[in-house]
C-alpha cells in the first residue's frame, strides 16, 4: 500500500466517522422520513469505508457475495447510499410539493 493510499483511507474513515456521529446524532432528535433517509445514506456511506479498509487489510475476502454469483457485497455498498441519498430528495420535494 503506497503512502498516499493509506493517507486518504485514514482520512476518509476520519471523515466518514465524524459525519456518522453527527448524523446519529441528528437522527434521535429528527422524525421527518426525508432526513433520515439522508441519515442512513451517511451511515451507509460509512459502512462502505469500514468495508473497503477491511478488504484492504485483509481481514475481508473480495469474494463476498449476497446472492452466490450474482450480487457483490462491495456493489451494494457503493451504490446504496446513492439510493438514499435520491429517496431522501424525492421525499423532500414531495413533502414541499404536498404544502
Amino acid at each position: 500500500m503506497e503512502t498516499y493510499e493509506l493517507v486518504a483511507l485514514v482520512v476518509r474513515l476520519s471523515l466518514g466517522g465524524v459525519t456518522t456521529f453527527l448524523a446519529i446524532m441528528l437522527w434521535s432528535s429528527t422524525r421527518d422520513s426525508a432526513w433520515m433517509l439522508i441519515i442512513m445514506a451517511a451511515i451507509l456511506f460509512y459502512g462502505n469505508v469500514m468495508y473497503q479498509t477491511l478488504r484492504v487489510f485483509g481481514v475481508v475476502g473480495e469474494g463476498i457475495f449476497l446472492i452466490p454469483g450474482v450480487l457483490h457485497v462491495s456493489v451494494v455498498l457503493e451504490n446504496l447510499p446513492i439510493l438514499f441519498l435520491a429517496l431522501g430528495f424525492i421525499a423532500a420535494l414531495w413533502k414541499k410539493r404536498r404544502r
